[in-house]
Order: C-alpha cells, then sequence, then structure tokens
C-alpha cells in the first residue's frame, strides 16, 4: 500500500476525506458490492494483508497466543500485538469478530 502522511491535510480537510471513504463504505449492502468496491479500490495484496489481520483477530479471540497467531498466518509479530491492542482497546474489531462469529453459527 503507498504511504501517503494524513498529517498533509488539515483537520478540516482530514476529517472530509475520511468521512467521504466512512460513507462510501457503509452505502454498501451486500457482499458482492463490496467485494466489487473493494477489489477496484485496493490490490489484492492489501486486501490480503486486512484478511490476514481480521483472521489474527479471530484466532485471539479464540484464545490463542501470539506466537501460534504469528506463526500460522506467518505474520510478524508486531502485527499481532497491533491487532491484540485493538481487539482489547479499541471496538471495530471486537464488532466485527462478534458478529463474523455469530453468522458462522447460522
Amino acid at each position: 500500500m503507498p504511504y501517503y502522511n494524513i498529517r498533509k491535510l488539515q483537520g478540516k480537510h482530514q476529517k472530509i476525506v475520511l468521512n467521504e471513504f466512512y460513507k462510501a463504505v457503509a452505502s454498501l449492502k451486500t457482499k458482492k458490492e463490496v467485494e466489487k468496491f473493494f477489489a477496484e479500490l485496493l490490490e489484492l495484496t492489501e486486501i490480503t494483508m486486512l484478511s490476514r489481520r481480521l483472521i489474527a483477530a479471530e484466532k485471539l479471540y479464540q484464545g490463542k497466543t501470539f506466537d501460534k497467531v504469528a506463526q500460522e498466518l506467518k505474520m510478524g509479530k508486531d502485527t499481532v500485538t497491533k491487532v491484540s491492542h485493538w481487539l482489547q482497546e479499541g471496538e471495530g474489531y471486537k464488532l466485527v469478530v462478534k458478529r463474523l462469529k455469530k453468522s458462522k453459527k447460522k
């Protein structure tokens, strides 16, 4: 994923740019729409990187150790640590992991 320093945007413009992105994602109604959007927005390697973080969150939520997750996903421990931090301290990963777990039971 190319690097862009978001701090180059002034606060107001930064909020506008991010808000547009979040609104665009929230407007998608089906899995197929999400697939099409992200396939055109991101490279396959970028989608894969994001997907692996989500899988790491699921495995950590299930109680697997950092080392086991890193080994299974061939992922750096720094990345697993970041995912774990947000899983514990944030809301987004927890929300998605719980919803995925619930949908897999159906």
